[in-house]
C-alpha cells in the first residue's frame, strides 16, 4: 500500500501536503502509517521513518480518555474533530487540534487521514487573554473612577456599568442600572449638550474631551461630574463607553474656597478702609499737632514777649515814676533838713508833703509787686486762695452746710488735700490764675447752679491736676477761644503741662489742666 497512496500521483496534492503548516498523516484502517508530512516531523519532533515505524496509535496519549471517544465517534459518523492530546519524542504530551476522518481511496481500499496542529501556544494566548481580560475587569470593577457603557441614540440605555457607577447613581447593585435610560440620569439643562457629544462618538468615531456636567441620582439628588466619552461597540453596533468622575464635593470645596477667599477680600478691603482711615486721622492728628507746635512756639515768642513787655513797663515804672520820686524825697528830706532850724512852719509843711509823696510811692511799688505775684497766695496759700477767688462770685457748699446764708445762685465745692506740699512758685501762679480764669468764666458765661473744683497731686505722674467742671450751658461750638482761654493754655504750655477745656457729658464745661512738678524741683 505503500507504492498505492491515494492521490500520490496527483502533483497538487502532494505540494499542499508537503506545504501545509499542519501536520498530517496517511493511515491505513488498521493504523499502519503510510505518509507524513514534514509539519507532523516538526510537531512530534520524530523523522517521518519515525513516524512510520512507531504506527498511528504511538501518536495519541493514552492517558487520555478522549482518545477512545474520538475514535468511536469517527468509526460511527466516519469523522471527528476536536482537542486530544498527543505524544511527541521522548512521550512528552501535548494538547493539539486533531481532525480524523475516514475516506476511500482511488484503488477502492478505505485510507484514515490524520490533521492536526499544536495548540499550546494557541492556549497560552488564551489563557493570557482571559487572565488580562479577568485583570481589566478586577481593574475596572475596583477603580474609584465609574466606567460605563450605553447603546446608541436614540435608544441610549446602559448595558454595563462598574460597581463604582452604580454606587455613584444610587443603585446597591451595577444590575440596578441595566436598561435604564441615560437620559434619566442626565440634568435638563444638559440634555442638548450631551446629545451632540453622542454623535462624535457614535457617529464620528471620536473621543470627547472632558467636560462638567450636572446629573441626577436615582434619589432625585443633583451631582456634578466629569465625564468623557470614547466610541465603543454592544453586540456589534455602535455604543460609547463613558468614564464618569464625581467632582461634587472638589466643586463645594471650590466654592467653600470661592466664598471664603470673598469674605477674605472683603474682610481685607474692610480693614485697608479701615487702615486708611486710621492713616487719614494720624495724617490729620499730626496736622494737628504741627499746628499745635506751631501755636506753642507762636505762644511762647508772645509768652517772651509779654514778659520783655513787662519788664519794660517795670523798668519804665520804676524809671519813670519811682525812680524820680524818690528821687525828690531825698531833695525834700535836704530841704526840710536846711529849713529845720530857719523855718519849723514851713518844714512841717514840706514833711507833710513828702509823707504823702511816700504813702504814694509804697502804693506804687504794692501795684507792681502784686501785677507779678497774686498776694493772695502768700497770705493764704493756693488752696485758701482759691476758695477765696470763689466766694467772689458765690457761696461755698461748706459753708452752706455750715448755716451761712446763700448770697447768689452759684454755689462751689472745692475739693482739696489738706496740705500740699511746697510747691514752685511758678506752679502756684499758673495754677491759681488758671483757676481764676476758670470761675470768671463761670460766673459771667456758664449760667451754673453749682461748679465743683477738684485739686490733687498725681503721684504716678508726678503732676499737680486742677479740674473745674460746671453744670451750666456749656460752649458754643462756633464759639472761638477767646484772650482767657488762650491765657490758660499758654500758662500750662510754658511749665511743660497741658490744659483742656471740654463738654461734660451733661452739658456744662470741664476745664482740666495738668503742671508737671519734678522738672520744676530739679531745677
Amino acid at each position: 500500500m505503500t507504492d498505492t497512496k491515494p492521490g500520490k500521483g496527483d502533483l497538487n496534492y502532494q505540494l499542499f501536503f508537503e506545504a501545509s503548516n499542519e501536520g498530517m498523516l496517511l493511515a491505513t484502517p488498521d493504523e499502519t502509517v503510510l505518509d507524513a508530512n514534514s509539519a507532523a516531523s516538526n510537531i512530534l519532533q520524530q523523522t517521518r521513518e519515525e513516524i512510520i515505524v512507531a504506527g498511528l496509535g504511538a501518536l495519541f496519549d493514552p492517558s487520555d480518555p478522549r482518545v477512545e471517544l474520538a475514535w468511536e465517534e469517527q468509526r460511527r459518523t466516519g469523522r471527528f474533530d476536536g482537542e486530544l492530546r498527543l505524544l511527541r519524542q521522548h512521550k512528552i504530551s501535548f494538547l493539539a487540534e486533531v481532525s480524523i476522518a475516514f475516506h476511500q481511496q482511488l484503488d477502492g481500499e478505505g485510507a484514515i487521514s490524520v490533521v492536526f496542529r499544536d495548540s499550546t501556544d494557541r492556549k497560552r494566548t488564551e489563557r493570557k487573554v482571559r487572565e488580562g481580560e479577568q485583570r481589566y475587569r478586577r481593574l475596572v470593577e475596583l477603580t474609584p473612577e465609574i466606567i460605563a457603557v450605553h447603546t446608541a441614540a436614540p435608544e441610549c440605555k446602559w448595558v454595563y456599568t462598574n460597581s463604582a457607577g452604580a454606587k455613584l447613581f444610587g443603585a446597591a447593585r451595577p444590575e440596578e442600572l441595566i436598561g435604564k435610560r441615560v437620559l434619566d440620569f442626565l440634568h435638563p439643562d444638559y440634555v442638548e449638550f450631551i446629545e451632540k457629544r453622542w454623535r462624535q462618538t457614535q457617529v464620528e468615531k471620536k473621543p470627547t474631551e472632558p467636560a462638567e456636567i450636572k446629573m441626577v441620582r436615582l434619589d432625585g439628588e443633583i451631582i456634578v461630574v466629569e465625564t468623557r466619552g470614547i466610541p465603543a461597540t454592544h453586540k456589534g453596533h455602535p455604543a460609547t463607553q463613558v468614564f464618569i468622575q464625581d467632582i461634587t464635593e472638589r466643586k463645594r470645596a471650590e466654592e467653600e474656597i470661592r466664598r471664603l477667599n470673598d469674605t477674605l477680600e472683603s474682610r481685607v478691603a474692610e480693614r485697608t478702609a479701615q487702615l486708611e482711615a486710621t492713616v487719614s486721622r494720624l495724617k490729620a492728628n499730626e496736622q494737628k499737632l504741627r499746628e499745635s507746635e506751631t501755636a506753642l512756639q507762636h505762644s511762647r515768642k508772645q509768652l517772651i514777649k509779654a514778659r520783655e513787655e513787662e519788664r519794660r513797663r517795670l523798668r519804665r515804672d520804676l524809671h519813670d515814676g519811682l525812680g524820680p520820686t524818690l528821687a525828690g524825697l531825698t531833695f525834700g528830706l535836704d530841704a526840710a533838713r536846711s529849713l529845720l532850724d530857719e523855718n519849723p512852719e514851713d518844714t512841717h509843711a514840706l514833711l507833710a508833703e513828702l509823707k504823702a509823696q511816700t504813702q504814694q510811692s509804697v502804693s506804687d511799688i504794692r501795684r507792681l509787686v502784686q501785677g507779678l505775684r497774686p498776694p493772695a497766695l502768700d497770705e493764704l496759700g493756693l488752696i485758701s486762695a482759691i476758695r477765696a477767688q470763689a466766694t467772689k462770685y458765690g457761696c461755698l457748699s461748706d459753708q452752706l452746710q455750715a448755716g451761712a446764708p446763700k448770697n447768689s445762685g452759684l454755689v462751689f465745692s472745692v475739693e482739696a488735700p489738706k496740705q500740699v506740699p511746697p510747691l514752685p512758685a511758678a506752679v502756684e501762679v499758673a495754677c491759681y490764675r488758671i483757676a481764676q480764669e476758670a470761675l470768671t468764666n463761670v460766673a459771667r458765661h456758664a449760667k451754673a447752679r453749682t461748679c465743683q473744683v477738684r485739686l490733687f497731686i498725681d503721684e504716678a505722674e508726678d503732676a499737680l491736676k486742677l479740674e473745674i467742671t460746671d453744670d451750666g450751658v456749656g460752649m458754643s461750638e462756633d464759639r472761638r477761644a477767646g484772650v482767657g482761654m488762650n491765657s490758660m493754655r499758654e500758662r500750662a504750655a510754658e511749665l511743660g503741662g497741658t490744659c483742656i477745656v471740654t463738654h461734660t457729658p451733661k452739658g456744662g464745661t470741664r476745664v482740666f489742666a495738668s503742671l508737671p512738678l519734678p522738672a520744676l524741683f530739679a531745677a
